[in-house]
């Protein structure tokens, strides 16, 4: 099979990307840069890799292209935990340069919430991803970027925001917010977070988690479909009262 090769930036880690399949050559074409420069990481995506996640999605259908895909990202977020970066699985987003992260079980709710918040800001809102962002301490600074693996809706945009907030949502008759201790919030971030098979990249993202959970306030929020779960986990984590 052909191979193709290309550099990318994710995260800003410059990535030497190789791997074979067209869809995953339009996935990241947003993402591809033209500068020669010395890339942090290389990703070499085999046939072994493409064959290993259909073993890992027993009785799954998916195309071999989308294989690959998974492969790519599983790679990438294994090596980046080295360079502080984690990947994060929830829905991310910025009003007015700030970012906002929402994490749940799948099917609870988080890409709900993240659309009634661009309902309820309108062009305030850029949705950074809405499946799997990126999380990177840099300088101190913990940013959420946006990624091309951005679920069925394929909401993201190649941007990065300092992280406001952190809210993990459950569905609730109302709307009830409250914030998690360290220890809570280390446990629901972490399950949120991939977590690579090499001992190192584990160690690297609990680490980074903690750092992460310890620096950012983390909530918990039960709501209902509704503006007002929006204004009330906004104002909890903006800090600010509309």
């Amino acid at each position: 099979m052909f191979l193709l090769k290309t550099l990318i930036r994710l995260a800003d880690l410059v990535v030497d990307a190789e791997y074979h399949c067209e869809y995953l050559n339009r996935q990241l074409s947003d993402y591809k840069i033209s500068e020669e420069t010395c890339p942090d990481i290389s990703v070499c995506v085999r046939q072994e890799d493409i064959l290993l996640e259909r073993e890992r999605e027993q009785g799954s259908t998916f195309s071999t292209a989308y294989y690959e895909s998974l492969a790519f990202y599983r790679k990438f977020a294994s090596d980046a935990a080295a360079f502080d970066c984690i990947l994060f699985h929830g829905s991310a987003l910025s009003v007015d340069g700030e970012g906002f992260l929402f994490g749940a079980p799948s099917g609870t709710g988080k890409s709900t919430h993240a659309r009634l918040y661009r309902e309820f800001f309108g062009n305030r809102v850029q949705m950074v991803n809405d499946d799997k962002p990126l999380i990177r301490k840099m300088h101190d600074t913990f940013n959420v970027y946006g990624t091309p693996w951005d679920g069925k809706h394929h909401l993201s945009n190649n941007i990065a925001v300092p992280i406001k907030g952190i809210c993990f949502l459950k569905q609730g008759a109302t709307n009830f917010i409250r914030k998690l201790s360290v220890h809570e919030a280390l446990s629901a971030a972490f399950n949120q977070t991939y977590r690579p098979e090499s001992v190192d990249a584990m160690r690297n993202v609990l680490a980074l988690t903690q750092s992460l959970v310890s620096n950012i306030p983390v909530f918990e929020l039960s709501c209902t479909i509704s503006y007002d779960a929006v204004r009330l986990s906004y104002e909890t984590m903006k800090g600010v009262y509309l």
